[in-house]
């Protein structure tokens, strides 16, 4: 969650919550399975509006997010 640059609020029975400021709600999942199903990361992803391939492209370090003002973009990582 942290490339996304989100803030860790609370980790309650097995769910961690993230936010960030231009989400409407937090942003649960749970923590206390090994492997987070891909419909879970799927909402989170939606909940962001980000796609499966801004996901990837994040992870593959081709994208990174960026704060622009109260906005978050996705920008080249070559840009940065």
């Amino acid at each position: 969650m942290e490339l996304y640059l989100c803030k860790f609020i609370k980790n309650k029975k097995g769910h961690a919550q993230y936010t960030r400021p231009d989400l409407t709600r937090p942003l649960p999942f749970q923590n206390h399975i090994e492997l987070v199903p891909e419909f879970i990361i799927h909402n989170l992803l939606r909940g962001m509006g980000y796609s499966k391939k801004d996901f990837f492209d994040i992870l593959e370090q081709k994208k990174v997010v960026v704060k622009v003002g109260n906005k978050y973009h996705l920008r080249d990582a070559v840009d940065q």
